[in-house]
């Protein structure tokens, strides 16, 4: 079964709002993120992944799956927040593995439930109707 948000919380031991109140956070990853993390990084996730560019990815990723919630947070507020996180003796690889996951759980690099195929865990395509091959007759006329 597909969770639709997961509870992030990394940034909780030091994001609070003004009157002390710790701010808490869900990722979510609909198709709006990962359009919103592709724009942004230029690629998919799984191929940024393969590139193993960290700090971008990292930084996309948890921008996208907690924007839903704060749509005035930019890419460079999420940058300062993780920032601070390391700071404070967070670990940047941790970040990413939080968010990683929580894409994974949510489907939104395939469903976490079915069996690895040769090509990854999407279905196979089924082609696209072309025309029909009429006997004795040439299709296009």
């Amino acid at each position: 079964m597909l969770i639709e948000k997961t509870p992030f919380t990394l940034f909780e031991s030091f994001e609070r709002d003004k009157n002390g109140v710790i701010k808490r956070r869900a990722l979510r990853f609909d198709l709006n993120a990962l359009a919103d993390f592709e724009q942004e990084v230029g690629m998919g996730i799984a191929q940024l992944m393969q590139t193993k560019a960290i700090f971008a990815t990292t930084r996309a990723l948890l921008w996208a799956g907690l924007k839903h919630e704060d749509r005035g947070l930019t890419v460079d507020r999420m940058g300062d927040l993780i920032s601070t996180y390391i700071r404070n003796g967070g670990d940047l690889t941790m970040a990413l593995q939080a968010a990683f996951q929580a894409a994974v759980e949510q489907g939104a690099l395939g469903s976490p439930d079915r069996e690895e195929t040769p090509q990854g865990n999407a279905p196979v395509p089924t082609p696209a109707p072309g025309p029909v091959p009429v006997e004795g007759g040439n299709p296009e006329s």
